[in-house]
């Protein structure tokens, strides 16, 4: 790619944390930068790495202005909400598309192909249009919790980048990165500072632009799943400032578990336990293909009776609900471990708050939409599970809309409809 064709990733990675904070928290973030939005007093020492990459798209004119596009390609589908702004409206609704990606697709070569003819397809439906903010996947997105002494803003942003050097082998010219100060705690009696780090490899943003703007989409931004997920929720009260609530994200390709305390993110875990690993499970166990095993997981889903039954015998049943039963359970209880060790590791880490377990579990993405999952979770972790509709939050443009296909797999969607809330 050219020198004057290279996107400006500090544009394209637009922040979802840069929004209101708590007052007198530290804003923090490296400008070398995952979230953060930029300006032009950004420090050279930070931007170096883009300098050499201006933007790639003209400014959005005002026409476009009046849609924006939410665009989420997953590892099993691409979804987009599209959405009308009107001046002094709220935000309506005006359609909603998938194109499906076949599980002998998930992990192809010709991947990037695939997904351009699929948005392309989107394209003619005319469900793409403004401003254009996106997700792709980012399964080597790492995001690690820091602690570091109490200094200026300057010498953080070089202590953050030590630590990442030196620690987790990351360096600012090979990856995206960015950091979120959480605030003050003590830490051995002494007064730290709490740093959420974030870092991607510059390679999958890239690889995903290049394919989305030789398209022709306006690009505006590009951020990870669970964070806009999270923001399709973040301001309709489902969790309070006094509890630690956990937002499990279950998708084709891996689960995240974001935890929520204090009303802010402040940990996020991934799982290789998925929507497409609990299909093959179920394939596994129960000796069938995977197209029989992903439509016996969407149409049975979990059955309590059928577990208990099974677990009772205390051998293999014939029956398909409890084998199919089984056979989910068996892969979700190894899940259920990782959220419990993940949560325990996170309530040693929060010396700042009095707490000891989590208090809710929030449910999205795919996964959730199974049948008796929340009931499964809930059974498990003995604590609240909750599987809002993001749909319910948002208003529609006619009435029409409501008879939309795909509206019973309206879980699928909170990703593109949080890119497309927040801009």
């Amino acid at each position: 790619m050219s020198k004057n064709n290279r996107p400006d990733l500090n544009k394209l990675m637009n922040s979802l944390f840069a929004r209101k904070r708590k007052a007198g928290q530290d804003a923090g973030g490296i400008k070398n930068s995952l979230f953060n939005k930029t300006s032009a007093s950004v420090g050279k020492a930070f931007l170096k790495p883009f300098l050499k990459i201006p933007s790639l798209f003209s400014p959005i004119s005002k026409k476009s202005q009046s849609f924006v596009t939410g665009l989420d390609v997953g590892v099993s589908a691409i979804k987009s909400t599209l959405f009308s702004c009107k001046s002094g409206s709220p935000r309506r609704l005006m359609a909603l598309d998938v194109e499906e990606i076949s599980h002998e697709d998930f992990e192809s070569p010709s991947r990037l192909e695939l997904i351009r003819d699929k948005v392309k397809k989107m394209q003619m439906r005319r469900s793409l249009a403004g401003k254009i903010f996106v997700s792709v996947p980012l399964p080597n997105l790492l995001v690690e919790l820091m602690y570091l002494p109490v200094m200026p803003q300057e010498e953080l942003d070089k202590a953050v980048l030590w630590e990442a050097r030196e620690k987790l082998l990351v360096d600012e010219e090979s990856y995206v990165i960015d950091y979120l100060c959480l605030g003050e705690v003590m830490v051995a009696q002494q007064a730290q500072k709490e740093i959420l780090f974030f870092s991607v490899p510059r390679k999958d943003i890239l690889d995903n632009y290049r394919v989305l703007s030789g398209l022709g989409l306006r690009i505006a931004a590009i951020r990870p799943s669970f964070l806009a997920a999270i923001q399709s929720f973040e301001s309709k009260s489902l969790w309070r400032e006094d509890e630690v609530v956990g937002v499990l994200d279950i998708g084709a390709g891996s689960s995240r578990l974001s935890i929520i305390s204090g009303g802010c993110l402040h940990f996020n875990r991934c799982f290789n336990i998925s929507g497409d690993s609990i299909t093959r499970s179920i394939a596994d166990y129960c000796r069938i293909s995977y197209e029989e095993a992903e439509r016996y997981k969407r149409d049975i889903g979990m059955s309590r009776m059928a577990l208990e039954e099974d677990r009772k015998d205390g051998g293999v049943s014939t029956q398909p609900l409890v084998r199919i039963s089984h056979a989910m359970g068996l892969h979700l209880d190894q899940l259920i471990t990782e959220i419990q060790h993940t949560v325990e590791y996170f309530i040693l880490q929060l010396s700042s708050a009095p707490v000891s377990k989590m208090s809710r579990l929030i449910l999205t993405g795919g996964g959730a939409s199974i049948k008796g999952v929340a009931d499964f979770f809930k059974s498990r972790l003995n604590i609240p599970v909750d599987i809002p509709d993001p749909l319910s939050y948002i208003q529609l443009e006619s009435e029409g809309l409501r008879q939309n296909q795909f509206l019973d797999s309206r879980l699928r969607f909170a990703t593109a409809i949080g890119l497309a809330q927040n801009d």
